[in-house]
């Protein structure tokens, strides 16, 4: 019998643009008094979710929000524990767990910086490694023979600000919207045009004209659901160019959600790499979501001195370490404003941006991907890597990439 999984509210931030909202319901089969609570369903992989949804509406009046086909099966709907007893007698049903919340993965975001850079000038960046560290990604990266544009990245996340100097016309796709079910998904938070920059940035980023795609999940205060993280997903596996080579950034994070790891393996199923940022808790990774999904690309932080901030997670599921104290990134404000942000947010944005690089040069799975970095990575200088943590961190090399993959 499956097993309901109930995601504690322990976050005190509410998302401003959700409609989630624990009212009462006139969904019958409660009491009267009964606060209804939104479940997110998942279903095996051969059942037809639109009967599934038929059987529901008409036989226990439930109204479904956001059916999944594609990243996984299923369906979220506000229920009472009627509903739920009848449907865990449902062989079909593989998991039912409340909708819970996840947060972007910065660091004491409150002490952003931002400052105005014209363009044209030098933007002094510290996302570069080792003896570069200081200097300029500008100078560091080869940019004008660089072009990425045949890789698609989608930045799961609050959005991108496309008019942004950091990008060029016409590099941003403003995809879904998953908080309003629309194609609006403008940033107006800044951590998402952050992320955006970072892999793809023109003087900031790792891998330049790679096409982004914003898939909006997280509204103004920087805080989602899983139920609209799931369905930006499966919306990704719907819709993708499947001739280009695809990979997704999830730069977010919240307590561990069974459905939420089985629609990001779904995905890496699909051939879609997937780089997700470890989280800032200071804590095991294996014990959040999407960083205890076992084949995405699980990345922690480290700082100038290559050692582990305290509120950085590690653990067994951390595939290796990149920067991510004090990273220059594109902000939200005007399309001249960056930001220097602090956060596994920003380590698994380079991470990312490294992988686009290697797409690249070959038609290369997310497992062929994983292998490259565990290949070309630099191990034994993490200092405090914490409790199970590989002592292992990314490596740019700025000259073409070979392909080291069979």
């Amino acid at each position: 019998m499956p097993v309901v999984v109930i995601l504690p509210n322990n976050n005190s931030n509410n998302n401003s643009n959700s409609n989630h909202n624990d009212n009462n319901n006139n969904n019958k089969e409660g009491p009267p008094d009964e606060k209804l609570y939104e479940y997110i369903v998942e279903f095996k992989s051969t059942v037809d979710v639109d009967k599934k949804v038929k059987y529901l509406e008409q036989i226990h009046k439930g109204v479904v929000k956001y059916k999944y086909k594609h990243a996984v099966k299923g369906y979220v709907c506000k229920m009472s524990k009627h509903t739920i007893g009848v449907l865990l007698e449902d062989k079909d049903v593989l998991h039912i767990e409340r909708d819970g919340i996840v947060n972007i993965a910065i660091h004491e975001p409150e002490k952003i910086t931002i400052e105005e850079k014209k363009s044209g000038g030098e933007v002094n960046s510290n996302l570069l490694f080792g003896e570069q560290w200081n200097q300029t990604i500008t100078n560091a990266v080869p940019k004008l023979t660089d072009d990425f544009s045949s890789i698609d990245c989608y930045i799961v996340d609050t959005g991108i600000l496309p008019t942004h100097q950091e990008f060029y016309p016409g590099q941003v796709v403003l995809g879904l919207n998953a908080i309003t079910n629309a194609f609006n998904s403008q940033d107006n938070n800044g951590h998402g045009t952050a992320v955006a920059s970072v892999v793809a940035g023109i003087n900031v980023g790792i891998a330049v004209k790679t096409s982004l795609i914003a898939v909006k999940v997280l509204g103004q205060n920087g805080s989602g659901y899983y139920s609209d993280v799931i369905q930006g997903l499966d919306w990704i596996v719907a819709t993708r160019n499947r001739n280009n080579p695809s990979i997704i950034n999830m730069s977010l994070g919240g307590c561990k959600s069974t459905t939420l790891n089985n629609a990001v393996q779904n995905c890496i199923t699909n051939g879609i790499t997937v780089v997700v940022a470890a989280g800032n808790s200071g804590s095991d990774a294996s014990n959040y979501s999407p960083s205890s999904t076992g084949n995405a690309l699980t990345v922690s932080a480290h700082d100038i001195n290559k050692t582990r901030p305290s509120w950085a997670n590690y653990g067994s599921v951390v595939d290796f370490f990149a920067p991510g104290v004090s990273i220059t990134s594109a902000w939200f404000t005007s399309p001249t404003s960056y930001s220097q942000l602090s956060g596994t947010s920003l380590a698994s944005p380079i991470a990312c941006g490294i992988a686009v690089r290697f797409l690249a040069t070959g038609n290369y799975s997310p497992y062929q991907v994983k292998e490259y970095f565990t290949k070309n990575d630099i191990y034994g200088e993490i200092i405090n890597q914490g409790s199970n943590s590989p002592n292992q961190r990314v490596y740019l090399n700025t000259s073409p990439i070979p392909c080291v993959c069979p």
